[in-house]
């Protein structure tokens, strides 16, 4: 009867709760590598979107250093200009070209097939730089989403970046909200072809 008593343990004891989805890393400054690429389209429109894999390799505090090794999924969605989100797709696309030294010209001025997005599939592959990881809340579930940014959030207390980055992975190019300067001095608008025919 004593036995019976005990509880029999087949497993070690683990705390696991499924109604709280953890974030993929933790908030702050990374080394991050591109892990992987996809080439997708939107649910609805069926609008080109990129799905950008970065793999976090070092932290810029140390106090984040158990989210190294993580993996965070990137978006980047290319939308036509008569949309209301152009020119956040736009501003999105040139902070991570120019964070990466990418040209942003690697894309043709008109998208509409797989083939279209080679050259930048391509040139994103292992392409290193510092990231930015931030939380933001589904507006659906309240569960946090992992966001990825290129430069430094306000208020984060001045850290430095990794290896000297500044978000641009040291290449010349400067990401603001309006222009982009790229390596070879002259200025774009966000639109970023210039006078490209």
């Amino acid at each position: 009867m004593q036995e019976n008593s005990q509880s029999v343990m087949d497993f070690q004891p683990v705390d696991f709760d499924a109604t709280e989805l953890p974030p993929e890393a933790e908030v702050g400054g990374y080394e991050a590598v591109v892990d992987s690429t996809k080439l997708m389209k939107t649910s609805k429109d069926g609008y080109p979107m990129i799905v950008v894999e970065w793999k976090l390799e070092s932290a810029i505090d140390d106090a984040n250093k158990a989210s190294i090794g993580a993996t965070v999924s990137d978006f980047v969605t290319f939308f036509p200009k008569n949309h209301k989100a152009y020119r956040l797709s736009v501003q999105r696309f040139r902070g991570m070209v120019d964070a990466l030294g990418i040209n942003p010209d690697v894309l043709p001025e008109r998208l509409q097939t797989k083939q279209d997005f080679a050259d930048l599939l391509n040139a994103l592959k292992n392409k290193r730089t510092t990231v930015w990881v931030s939380h933001q809340a589904d507006k659906q579930t309240g569960e946090p989403r992992t966001k990825i940014a290129f430069t430094a959030p306000k208020g984060s207390g001045g850290l430095a970046p990794i290896n000297g980055n500044t978000g641009n992975a040291g290449n010349g190019h400067s990401t603001t909200s309006n222009k982009t300067t790229t390596s070879r001095g002259t200025s774009k608008g966000s639109g970023g072809r210039g006078n490209r025919r």
